[in-house]
Formats: structure tokens, sequence, C-alpha cells
């Protein structure tokens, strides 16, 4: 599985890379691009979803909460699947992700690393791109 996400670089998100790739039991690895280039589907998603709803409001759709959100949005679309993240998943994410920070690493030259890949449970490898045969290892 390739993970698009933002384009943070920083030691936590590499952490959590391999607490994914764990618990999910898949092969994970994360693909830096230049600012503006290689956006992934989720950009096309969130504008899409954010348009729906926009036009539901515009017809009078009233929208004061993620709730409000959620039910625009489904009622305008079947195609996407949505789920409300609600404050007790967050509260259970954050100790759960609090305590896996304590053991996150620096990586040295992070900037100059545009491909991660998580090698196991607790290692990650880093090459300044997806294809370069020269690698760095991280081991927590």
């Amino acid at each position: 599985m390739v993970l698009l996400l933002t384009q943070f670089k920083q030691r936590f998100h590499f952490r959590n890379l391999t607490r994914i790739a764990t618990e999910r039991k898949i092969n994970l690895s994360w693909h830096f691009f230049a600012t503006a280039h290689g956006k992934g589907v989720v950009d096309g998603i969130g504008g899409t979803v954010k348009r729906l709803v926009w036009s539901a409001i515009r017809a009078r759709g009233v929208c004061r909460s993620t709730e409000d959100f959620i039910t625009l949005a489904m009622k305008k679309t079947k195609k996407i699947i949505f789920i409300e993240i609600t404050r007790n998943d967050i509260d259970s994410s954050k100790t759960k992700l609090e305590n896996l920070f304590k053991t996150a690493k620096s990586v040295p030259e992070t900037l100059k690393m545009h491909s991660v890949k998580v090698v196991d449970e607790d290692e990650l490898e880093f090459r300044y791109y997806s294809t370069c045969s020269q690698k760095k290892t991280i081991t927590y």
C-alpha cells in the first residue's frame, strides 16, 4: 500500500507509519512529492464532497455541525463512504500515539529523503527517491 498524506516530514509521522503497517498487516511506503505535484485521489474526493455540501447549503440545506455536513454529503452521493471521527476516537488515539511518540527518533537528512518504507514493526528504510539504491534505516 502506498500512503499519500500531507507532505510534512517529521519523526512522529515516520514513527506512526510503523504502527499503521503493523496494526493493519500491510506493506507500507510513503512517497513525498514536490509542492503542487502528485496530488492524490483524496484531494479530488475532498473537493467533490465540499462542492456537493456547498450546493446543498445553497439549496437551503442546513450545515451547523459535523453531523449536518455528513448528512448532507450522504444525501448527495452514495459513492463515497463517510465516517465521523468523534472526540472519543481522538482521545483514544491521542493516548496511544503519545506513548508511541516517546520512541520517535530524528531522521538525519530528512529534507533530502523522498521515500520511506516500513521494513518491520520497529524499522524504517529511507531513500533519496523510491528507486535509489542508497538507503538508510532507522530502528526504534
